[in-house]
């Protein structure tokens, strides 16, 4: 039995390789703006990244795309995922199933990306075996990761506690990337801690880190987005 489960697990990582080779090749990231190229450069020669900036601008997408390639490439052994999972509105209760079942609607914005730059097949294979792991922030003390890509999406929502408990998980070889827009925070003003990391980091000028900032005019989802973002920041909303 035990020879049995051995061959069967070196099956399915010969899969999930294959999966990878088969199904993408690698995938073409083109920055649209100044700003996009500087995020991805940053990306690239960075430990710890914090993006800010307003919906549009391709903060979750750029960082997705990234992991879900260098994933597929074989230059990290995994991907982290995890946010805060405050509802915007009122929320419609405790959602059923594994924690991966109830983690995917939150982290949907995150895992749709990825499924484009893999393939769906590849995807799935990859969280079945751990290579992708979605992670509730209830559990993440204790952990830690090297040669890994830790995405934390909807960044403007973490107290500056959770923000400590999270970016101490980085171990070697890792990229941990905080991603938010401070103008969508559910939290209280004296609880929005995003700013206040980037204030940690630049006072103590700690190296292998970058904060890119993305304004109003990187906005590239829809020229309406844009109008919309525009019109509810003149009117401090």
């Amino acid at each position: 039995m035990p020879s049995e489960r051995r061959n069967k697990n070196k099956s399915e990582e010969r899969v999930v390789r294959n999966k990878f080779k088969d199904e993408k090749k690698e995938y073409y990231l083109k920055a649209r703006n100044e700003t996009q190229s500087k995020y991805l450069n940053a990306l690239k020669t960075n430990a710890v990244v914090i993006c800010l900036g307003p919906a549009g601008t391709g903060k979750t997408f750029l960082a997705s795309a990234y992991a879900a390639n260098e994933l597929v490439q074989n230059r990290i052994d995994k991907i982290i995922l995890t946010r805060s999972n405050i509802p915007v509105g009122k929320s419609v209760g405790f959602f059923p199933g594994t924690v991966d079942d109830k983690m995917e609607p939150w982290l949907a914005p995150l895992t749709s990306v990825m499924k484009i730059v893999m393939g769906p097949g590849a995807f799935d294979c990859a969280l079945k075996k751990g290579n992708i792991e979605m992670v509730p922030l209830e559990v993440i003390r204790g952990r830690s990761w090297d040669n890994s890509i830790i995405l934390v999406d909807e960044a403007q929502n973490l107290t500056i506690e959770e923000i400590k408990a999270i970016s101490t998980r980085i171990g070697l070889k890792s990229l941990m990337v905080f991603s938010g827009d401070a103008t969508q925070s559910d939290l209280q003003k004296n609880q929005q801690a995003l700013d206040q990391f980037c204030d940690i980091i630049e006072k103590y000028n700690i190296s292998d880190t970058a904060i890119v900032e993305f304004g109003i005019e990187d906005i590239v989802r829809s020229d309406i987005c844009a109008a919309l973002v525009k019109a509810f920041y003149q009117e401090n909303i």
